[in-house]
């Protein structure tokens, strides 16, 4: 058994994604019940909703055949293999990260809050006239310092 990832794309506009067990000695994809029925219920009746895989890293479809089983499709000669799942990771780390993900984006957003925070200080005793570009400097420490805190906040509370 393999966890994978399958997407679901519906004609209205709805996507959904999720996670199943591939079972590569029966071609077959487990889902719990709840998806299952999720699934169903997400696209409108008589909608041909298109539903797939990345499995051996090939897009493969699925077919919804009974409560909780996908069946997968042959692969078809002359497909590409999937490419760029750095990028994909890159992708799904940005729209839905997981708690840690999210933890350490947060620790990262503090610690540039501290360096702006120290850049500040350092530039407020290091300015020996107070011009409008000194006072800009400022203030441009001052607000890389709160927006970069506060996210760093939301990002630990695992507020979006």
């Amino acid at each position: 058994m393999e966890i994978i990832d399958i997407f679901v794309e519906c004609p209205s506009g709805l996507n959904l994604s999720f996670r199943g067990a591939f079972n590569s000695d029966t071609q077959e994809v487990s889902v719990s019940d709840h998806l299952a029925s999720i699934m169903r219920a997400s696209c409108t009746p008589g909608e041909d909703a298109v539903i797939s895989a990345v499995i051996d890293d090939q897009w493969r479809s699925l077919a919804l055949t009974d409560h909780s089983r996908l069946s997968v499709a042959p692969g078809e000669p002359g497909l590409d293999p999937v490419r760029g799942n750095f990028w994909r990771a890159v992708v799904e780390w940005v729209i839905a990260p997981t708690i840690d993900q999210r933890q350490q984006f947060g620790r990262f957003c503090h610690t540039i809050a501290a360096a702006a925070l120290i850049g500040g200080v350092a530039s407020w005793y290091g300015t020996t006239g107070w011009t409008v570009s000194a006072i800009l400097k400022l203030g441009q420490f001052a607000l890389a310092f709160v927006l970069t805190f506060a996210a760093g906040m939301v990002a630990v509370r695992g507020e979006g």
